[in-house]
């Protein structure tokens, strides 16, 4: 049985690499297709010769851009809280110290 990389479901642009027989397989199972945040989107394959090829999405034109720029939007926030948290934590060892 052939897997998808845990990144396709959090990452909009990432891409793997498989043979193009376990992609064959996919697409025999009826799992070129995904949900991803709440969107179907189509998994799509790109030949890269010797018998490798590389599996991302084809996002519906129409969404692509918003839901690039919301995931966009999310990793800044999430970039924000983390530095927030990690100010907390070294103003947490300050007071501890003193």
């Amino acid at each position: 049985m052939v897997y998808l990389d845990n990144s396709h479901w959090t990452s909009a642009t990432h891409k793997q690499r498989m043979l193009a027989s376990e992609w064959k397989e996919l697409l025999l199972g009826g799992f070129d297709r995904m949900i991803f945040y709440g969107n179907c989107v189509k998994l799509t394959a790109k030949n890269l010769g010797c018998g490798v090829v590389e599996v991302s999405k084809q996002f519906p034109d129409e969404k692509k851009t918003s839901l690039a720029a919301k995931i966009k939007s999310l990793q800044k926030e999430n970039e924000r809280l983390r530095k927030e948290n990690a100010q907390l934590k070294n103003t947490a060892v300050l007071e501890k110290h003193q």
